[in-house]
């Protein structure tokens, strides 16, 4: 079957893109943006890093990084945030496996900035697994205060924690929990994040 002769129409199913946000597209930004919008949609994300500002800083973690072989780049907005590439198996990296820095993509670290824990403050992260938004914010509150990470099943809530503790985080609590039911026993919070 050829493609459609229209550019809407062959960019719809080159890109796999809805013609309604293809037109949004068109009519905000013009037919050639619509176009490089879309292809961009296809490729892969970035792997991003978040360094554990409570045991290291990002040149640190940056120069660690570049020895072992992996292209570094800091994030534009974010000043703890990395953009790496050339990582092969991540899992090998000693500043991942030792807790100086982990897997969490820019939107995830803006989220738990948007929160704006602040140190002493108890703070509910309702669906936490795994975990990376409380190390995240946990960082922000100077690990001071109360941050209780909850999830639904077990395994996830223990990755939390395991995850806390190869990062040397001590104000977070993983526990198992439903966030749609009500429990009485939950403390009075300052700030809840629930990404569900």
């Amino acid at each position: 079957l050829p493609l459609p002769e229209d550019p809407m129409g062959r960019a719809e199913i080159e890109y796999a893109m809805p013609r309604w946000i293809l037109e949004i597209w068109k009519r905000d930004y013009g037919m050639d943006t619509a176009l490089r919008l879309a292809e961009s949609c296809l490729g892969r994300p970035p792997i991003q890093l978040r360094v554990n500002t409570l045991v290291t800083n990002r040149d640190a973690v940056m120069t660690e990084l570049e020895g072992e072989g992996v292209k570094v780049r800091p994030h534009p907005l974010l000043g703890d945030c990395l953009t790496v590439s050339e990582t092969g198996s991540l899992g090998r990296l000693a500043a991942i496996k030792e807790g100086r820095c982990y897997v969490q993509d820019a939107a995830s670290q803006l989220c738990a900035r948007a929160v704006d824990p602040q140190p002493g403050e108890t703070v509910l992260d309702l669906c936490a697994a795994p975990g990376s938004k409380s190390f995240t914010m946990a960082q922000l509150m100077k690990d001071r205060g109360q941050l209780l990470s909850f999830d639904l099943h077990p395994h996830r809530a223990q990755l939390i924690a395991d995850g806390a503790r190869r990062l040397n985080i001590h104000c977070i609590q993983a526990e198992t929990g439903d966030a749609a039911k009500y429990n009485a026993a939950m403390p009075l919070a300052d700030r809840v994040l629930c990404d569900v």
